[in-house]
């Protein structure tokens, strides 16, 4: 039904072919005080064109300064971006979270490896002017084989 909707939108089907971001990536971010939670990244690619979700379990710790300290609950965020066609294989966008009754903006930059297996991840945490510096946190996942 894709291939019927592309083609009847004008769009050639070589456009609708999964990108290299096209999958489900899953491991570990590190935060403060040697912290670290399970992260999973569920990603579709067509074209430019990336959607999907990423999943944060419990166990990151956050130093926020003076606005925030604490273990980050376990979450998940819908994420919608384009890659640059300048750098395919960069993946960055910012997702927005509640916490303590504050917006945080979460900028997510990763680099899919040469061979397509693994994603490097470094989140920086935007948070107010007036809390102190902004945490980074870093990542590392693998791509999940499908059965």
């Amino acid at each position: 039904m894709l291939a019927g909707t592309a083609s009847a939108a004008g769009i050639s089907p070589a456009s609708q072919k999964p990108g290299p971001f096209e999958g489900v990536f899953t491991g570990t971010v590190y935060g403060d005080n040697r912290s670290q939670a399970p992260i999973t990244l569920e990603l579709t690619q067509r074209g430019e064109d990336i959607q999907g979700s990423v999943l944060l379990g419990e166990g990151l710790y956050v130093d926020g300064g003076m606005c925030y300290a604490g273990e980050l609950p376990a979450t998940e965020q819908s994420l919608a971006t384009k890659i640059k066609s300048d750098d395919p294989r960069r993946l960055a966008t910012q997702l927005l979270f509640k916490v303590s009754n504050y917006q945080i903006a979460v900028d997510l930059e990763s680099e899919l490896s040469p061979d397509g297996q693994e994603l490097i991840a470094v989140t920086s945490i935007d948070l107010p002017w007036f809390c102190g510096g902004d945490p980074v946190l870093r990542g590392e996942l693998v791509r999940q084989v499908s059965k």
